[in-house]
């Protein structure tokens, strides 16, 4: 399938295959940045789509985890990696 962004007054709308998240504009600009400051690679012939691709990943994610800020999205290894060097309990 092919990405949908649907940009709205105070939102943008990703749909992929059926699958639908929403973003606010100014998350989407913040996003954005981080993404240009520290992934993206001028001049390696990334598709221009990219970033919306990777933010819909992104926000898919967090949804399938029901929810932004969900700690389950760290991960396992993380929480050992946690416990383990900081001495961090749950």
């Amino acid at each position: 399938g092919r990405l949908s962004v649907a940009r709205h007054r105070h939102s943008l709308d990703y749909t992929l295959d059926g699958c639908f998240v929403k973003l606010t504009h100014a998350a989407h600009e913040k996003l954005v940045e981080l993404h240009r400051r520290h992934c993206a690679s001028p001049g390696t012939g990334e598709r221009a789509d990219a970033v919306d691709l990777r933010l819909f990943a992104l926000l898919l994610r967090y949804k399938t985890l029901h929810g932004h800020g969900f700690q389950a999205a760290a991960g396992p290894p993380v929480f050992r990696l946690l416990h383990e060097r900081l001495g961090v309990t749950m």
